[in-house]
């Protein structure tokens, strides 16, 4: 690697790390402070923005980009609105740093507690989606770390100008502008300089394709937070209603093919089809979809014979895959084979089939009548108001990290704070204690701290050794209970139709608010 790229990284490096110091002690109000100025900075120079994609996308049109690609990459007024929006709901989200996730107390006299606390400094990879400026900035600064962003070659000039409104917003509230650094050049050796910066990076979060994500994965030595594919499902089951099965399919697929919630495969139950026909390939197809299929389904006009890998693909584009299926149960075994645990739908009034899908899939998020564009941050919504926890850089996907999206609240680590009266005679006694313990439950081990039994137990603290007949049934399936807890993910279900409390009336579709 040529050595200006390790003075370079060197150099950014070494102001990230100064920066994340002063960071992590930052007040609430001074973060909130910048993220509203640089949301103002973007609404004032948003001609300018503009301008500086107009660049890009001819850039990208010489290049001979894909339409699917040259969309992720395209800035308009309603995404432009997208992005500022974002910037002032994370700057209204609570500060995740110093958080008390859990507290307890040892019988030897320590008072324990869990306290969120910032990574350090990200380095974050990206490719044609220029708001990933302002989104990782923002989410990055609202946990305390600063961030290093390396943006792709293809959104080069659109990504630097909406850099320079973040500055202007670091400037406005007092922060180091090293908090956001933009990597300034497109020579890919700085990828690589990132990937090995492990003195000056915590963490690298890639934010693009397979491609991407692969190449990182392989030559990183800083630890990867990694998201893989967004191969989604649509499952049209034998009791589905027609009209939201239309309306859902077809939204699902052609409201943005570029986004990791776009639908990639159609199962369609035998029965629904043997009573409607062939009618939501027909819509795809009229709609401008290519639809690769097998089978009864290639009798449809206008289909294509599907190849092998068809089926776990992710188009991305203008294309999709479709399969019969009889019954659920298949559906499930197909998701399970092919999919890639990020959305699935199903489309159903049958509640038993609708909660058999739910039990039986472990994807990140699953629908009911619902479209899997609803997987896009800002379409998700809690009590009619826009969900902006989920404003984050997914790791969806990824084995040990399924649900894992680098929003705010997981972009802290966590740090034991002991506490204690230094009373050093409090320690050893902890020993005679279990001896007492087990005076008086006499058969099998026992977990050592008997308040685990009360509700204020922290979540990873469980029974591993305890005896049922020592501590009673009931206390002992609430401390199975609560060690169950800590490796149990937690996963976004959309439920809409008949028989879910307060179901809306009509099939929930994704709306275009400038979400990417």
């Amino acid at each position: 690697m040529d050595g200006r790229f390790n003075v370079l990284m060197t150099d950014i490096g070494t102001r990230a790390r100064a920066a994340a110091a002063e960071l992590a002690f930052a007040s609430s109000e001074r973060k909130a402070t910048a993220l509203i100025a640089a949301a103002d900075a973007v609404t004032r120079r948003r001609q300018e923005i503009l301008d500086a994609n107009t660049l890009d996308l001819d850039a990208g049109a010489q290049k001979g980009l894909s339409p699917a690609m040259l969309d992720r990459l395209r800035l308009d007024e309603n995404r432009m609105r997208g992005i500022v929006d974002a910037l002032r709901q994370i700057a209204e989200q609570k500060d995740p740093v110093g958080r008390i996730l859990a507290k307890w107390d040892r019988p030897n006299g320590l008072h324990i507690q869990r306290v969120a606390t910032p990574l350090g400094v990200v380095g974050v990879i990206y490719e044609s989606r220029p708001n990933v400026t302002a989104d990782a900035g923002a989410l990055c600064l609202k946990s305390g770390n600063a961030v290093i962003l390396r943006g792709g070659s293809d959104c080069f000039e659109t990504s630097e100008a909406i850099h320079s409104c973040m500055l202007d917003g670091l400037k406005s509230a007092n922060l180091p502008a090293a908090a956001i650094q933009f990597i300034p050049t497109r020579d890919r050796e700085m990828v690589t300089a990132m990937l090995t910066a492990t003195d000056y990076i915590d963490v690298i979060v890639p934010r693009g394709g397979k491609g991407l994500v692969g190449l990182v994965q392989r030559e990183a030595r800083v630890p990867v937070f990694a998201h893989l594919e967004g191969i989604c499902h649509v499952y049209a089951d034998r009791d589905a209603d027609l009209g939201k099965a239309r309306r859902v399919t077809l939204n699902a697929k052609t409201r943005r093919t570029g986004v990791c919630g776009s639908a990639e495969c159609l199962l369609i139950d035998w029965q629904f089809y043997t009573k409607h026909g062939g009618v939501l390939i027909e819509d795809l197809i009229k709609a401008g979809v290519e639809v690769r299929t097998e089978g009864e389904l290639l009798k449809i006009p206008g289909t294509r014979k599907a190849a092998p890998d068809d089926f776990g693909r992710e188009f991305l584009d203008m294309i999709i895959a479709a399969r019969l299926v009889d019954g659920v149960d298949e559906a499930i075994a197909h998701i399970r084979k092919y999919g890639s645990s990020h959305t699935e739908a199903i489309l159903t009034e049958n509640d038993a089939t609708a909660e058999r899908f739910f039990q039986q899939l472990d994807s990140a998020i699953l629908m009911r009548n619902a479209s899997t564009q609803f997987a896009a941050a800002d379409q998700l919504q809690v009590s009619g108001h826009r969900q902006r926890d989920d404003q984050s850089l997914s790791s969806e996907g990824q084995p040990d990290r399924r649900r894992a999206d680098f929003g705010h609240q997981p972009s802290a680590l966590t740090r034991q704070l002991f506490r204690h009266q230094g009373k050093m005679d409090l320690i050893r006694p902890d020993f005679r204690w279990r001896t007492r313990l087990r005076q008086h439950l006499p058969q099998g081990r026992v977990h050592l701290q008997p308040r685990c039994l009360g509700q204020d137990c922290p979540a990873d603290v469980g029974p591993r050794h305890a005896d049922p007949a020592a501590i009673g049934q009931s206390a002992f399936q609430t401390l199975q209970q609560k060690e169950r807890q800590p490796h149990l993910a937690p996963r976004q279900i959309v439920r809409a139709g008949p028989g879910i409390a307060d179901p809306p009336p009509a099939p929930q579709i994704a709306q275009d608010r400038g979400d990417f």
